[in-house]
């Protein structure tokens, strides 16, 4: 940092308007402070409305800028009413506020700052607060308390990150009086604070610790920097324009809306050289580097790369993905049922006959016995219904003499199978009751089967003229189908479940 104090100018300054000259000496250098940042102070004895000596702290108004700074930015508040205030072990915001504004020597003034109490506990009588770029790189690390015991030694202070305010100015004036012998404060992720008994001997500390700073990021920054691409990598520079020349036209639509906003483009080796870092996309997005580029920055940056990098990144989280909005299916385990004898384990499903006309169907629910194969009930009906539904189960487990926790039922996934009536009537049985999975056509094998059989017999007719025809075709088919045909059955399999009960079975 340079030191750009003229003493020849400063020389016929004093009070206030030395305070002006230097607070825009160091709101010159935006690598100290930004526009709204940062903050300087001076304590002096003035008259008040009544002519008598007052002692006051000049600090600057909330919202200033130091660059531009004018004698009306600055505040003076009577000192004697600030410093009781030490006394106190809490404060809210805004009693601070209120407090602040009703010491002020005269009304109009700006109001004073949020860091007035910070300035008045330190008894030196040039107090400046910078937030310079090089003293937040060591600051706003997670070790930094080390590193800045490095650069400076043992003679500095270290307050710990608090909000602005009442808080921080206590701890500060702890600190400093704790330590007498420190020649500069740091306040952790916030920046420099220094003071002297005169404006030149304080703005020397400031640039000191500054260029102190500065070194140190400067060899740290050859040891481990950033290297910049290697020469004929990349595209060349005026292909680096043109895409910036239309992705600038594409962002300034989005973003303009009524206003109008400048765009700066910047390739330098500096930028390109962190740019091509492996980590530069997880570092532009930890956030504001100090409180001043909040204002300008806001919280949050946005980091654009090329679409196969996009893809490359997103591949190392594995979030490359199917990206349209899909409705997403639970994982359905398939079910496994075994049926060591009779009556342990049905099967239940619904077909579709072919009524007269085209369109028309009645519909044949059967219920299945997995252990032989047996029907052991079935029913005709003009419709689904969760009615006929529970009067086909109930019936059926009448007559089988099925018993609580005997039997489990598993049937599709339709309406009238799934319906809560047939539930309930399942759980008042002593019946369990399965499902097969969402959209899978074989997890019911065996009635698919018995249906295929049914369908395709030779006397199977193309269309049914009634419902009554349906039964007639039904009430032949079903003992032939449980009497006579095996259909994969052996024969011991038949004989040990007629010999379980053939009247009930064979029904």
């Amino acid at each position: 940092m340079q030191n750009r104090w003229s003493t020849e100018a400063a020389e016929k300054l004093s009070g206030l308007d030395l305070l002006v000259y230097t607070t825009r000496l160091i709101g010159a250098d935006p690598t100290l402070v930004l526009w709204g940042g940062g903050n300087s102070s001076l304590k002096a004895v003035c008259a008040d409305h009544t002519g008598r000596e007052t002692r006051v702290l000049w600090i600057k108004g909330s919202g200033s800028d130091m660059r531009t700074a004018t004698p009306q930015n600055f505040t003076a508040l009577r000192l004697d009413e600030l410093l009781p205030l030490l006394g106190r072990d809490h404060m809210t915001h805004e009693d601070m506020v209120a407090y602040q504004i009703r010491c002020m020597l005269q009304p109009g003034q700006p109001n004073p700052s949020v860091e007035t109490l910070l300035h008045a506990f330190i008894p030196a009588p040039h107090i400046y607060h910078t937030h310079a770029d090089a003293i937040c790189a060591l600051l706003d690390v997670p070790d930094s308390r080390s590193i800045l015991q490095e650069v400076y030694g043992e003679r500095i202070g270290v307050v710990p990150y608090r909000r602005p305010g009442f808080d921080l100015a206590k701890l500060v004036s702890h600190v400093v009086h704790e330590q007498r012998d420190i020649e500069a404060l740091f306040l952790d992720k916030h920046g420099l604070v220094t003071w002297g008994e005169s404006a030149e001997d304080t703005y020397v500390k400031t640039v000191q610790a500054v260029h102190k700073a500065e070194k140190f990021a400067t060899t740290r920054k050859t040891q481990n920097g950033w290297k910049a691409p290697p020469q004929g990598v990349g595209l060349p520079r005026h292909r680096h324009h043109d895409s910036a020349v239309r992705f600038a036209q594409a962002l300034l639509k989005t973003i303009s809306g009524r206003e109008r906003k400048v765009l700066i483009y910047d390739d330098s080796a500096e930028v390109l050289a962190f740019l091509n870092a492996p980590d530069a996309k997880e570092i532009a997005e930890v956030g504001p580097f100090t409180p001043d580029h909040m204002l300008h920055t806001k919280a949050k940056t946005l980091f654009i790369c090329s679409i196969r990098t996009l893809y490359h990144l997103l591949d190392e989280r594995a979030e490359v993905k199917e990206r349209r909005n899909q409705l997403r299916h639970p994982v359905y385990q398939k079910p496994a049922r075994v049926a060591n004898d009779p009556n342990q384990v049905w099967s239940w499903d619904i077909t579709k006959l072919p009524g007269p006309v085209t369109w028309s169907y009645y519909y044949l629910s059967v219920i299945l016995n997995i252990f032989s194969r047996y029907v052991v009930g079935w029913m005709i009906a003009t419709a689904e219904s969760t009615v006929l539904a529970q009067r086909l189960i109930k019936d059926t487990c009448e007559k089988q003499q099925i018993g609580t926790g005997q039997l489990t039922l598993h049937a599709d996934r339709d309406s009238s199978r799934k319906s809560k009536p047939v539930a309930w009537l399942l759980a008042d049985l002593g019946v369990t009751n399965t499902h097969s999975r969402p959209y899978s056509s074989d997890d019911n094998p065996f009635s698919e089967a018995q249906f295929k059989m049914l369908k395709y017999r030779p006397d199977f007719p193309e269309r049914f003229g009634s419902i009554e025809d349906a039964r007639v075709f039904c009430q032949a088919f079903f003992p032939w189908y449980n009497g006579v045909n095996l259909h994969g059955r052996s024969r011991e399999t038949v004989k040990r479940a007629d010999q379980f009960e053939p009247e009930r079975l064979r029904g």
